[in-house]
């Protein structure tokens, strides 16, 4: 009974999408318990990496490799216009406002429709860490953001992924959506020769300038800790470089630099003595006697 209660409590720490837009639902809908509607992600190499502490009593599935659910479709689907904010609302499940979930955030990608999508897939849509509670404009505490798509959106029907980074667990959600009055994709160029077997290959891409092989001293893992940088992570590399985004932003301490990729040594140190030179020989004029 007590391993029962312990289990019930870490599924009340769950989160997932629960409105889009106006009318709009994730995929895993709004019916049923938390671990029916929660999904654990993975968003690193493998599988090992992300597996919590045994503590937890939580042991990932490959199914957490995977972003979206792939046996289900939002519905209703929420339709947006590109360019216009629409509301975005996640579940709380009481970690917001109390200071359990402080500093932590949501990333927000977007993605063509596809039944079973590949992380690959998704893109930035300028969302990378949006806090995961705030308070509202009546200063009530709420668990939601006013997303805008980028305007040159093209119409269409897309998939948005929502991803929680919350201590050891990363918890994901999807939400198909049908954007309107965005962009057309342009068509083809037919003056444009290139094919995909003619795209530059590795020799033909200039290697990145040495100086760019460094630790970001902008980046934090978490916005609202900014001791946890990349001297942060220095600290313990090991455990703290597969955490998100820190090898891509910490290329220096990660080991993401290319061993060719050193910067060139310092020149020697100019000297500050004066040279020394012989003083200049004057002879007296010679003169005739009188």
């Amino acid at each position: 009974m007590l391993v029962l209660a312990l289990l019930a409590g870490r599924a009340a720490s769950h989160s997932w999408i629960v409105s889009v837009g106006a009318d709009g639902r994730s995929r895993g809908g709004i019916a049923g318990g938390d671990h029916a509607l929660q999904r654990y992600a993975c968003p690193l190499e493998t599988l090992e990496q992300c597996q919590p502490d045994p503590k937890h009593g939580i042991v990932l599935t490959e199914d957490a490799m995977r972003p979206c659910r792939h046996d289900a479709v939002s519905d209703p689907m929420a339709a947006v216009e590109a360019g216009e904010a629409f509301a975005l609302n996640w579940m709380g499940n009481g970690h917001a406002g109390n200071g359990q979930s402080d500093g932590t955030c949501v990333r927000i990608r977007l993605a063509p429709f596809a039944q079973d999508p590949e992380v690959g897939d998704f893109v930035e849509v300028g969302y990378e860490c949006v806090d995961y509670w705030r308070f509202d404009d009546e200063g009530k505490v709420t668990t939601s953001a006013e997303i805008t798509l980028p305007p040159e959106t093209p119409a269409g029907t897309y998939t948005l992924h929502w991803m929680w980074d919350f201590t050891d667990f990363w918890f994901q959600s999807c939400a198909d959506i049908t954007v309107t009055s965005g962009s057309p994709a342009p068509p083809p160029d037919p003056t444009d020769d290139t094919s995909p077997s003619e795209a530059p290959t590795e020799d033909d891409v200039s290697p990145p300038d040495d100086d760019a092989c460094e630790d970001s001293t902008s980046w934090f893992l978490n916005k609202r800790k900014t001791t946890r940088n990349c001297q942060w992570v220095a600290l313990k590399p090991s455990k703290r470089c597969p955490k998100r985004d820190a090898a891509e932003r910490c290329l220096a301490t990660c080991g993401g630099c290319d061993p060719d990729d050193t910067p060139p040594s310092p020149p020697p140190a100019l000297t500050t003595e004066p040279p020394t030179t012989n003083p200049p020989t004057t002879n007296p004029p010679t003169t005739n006697p009188p």
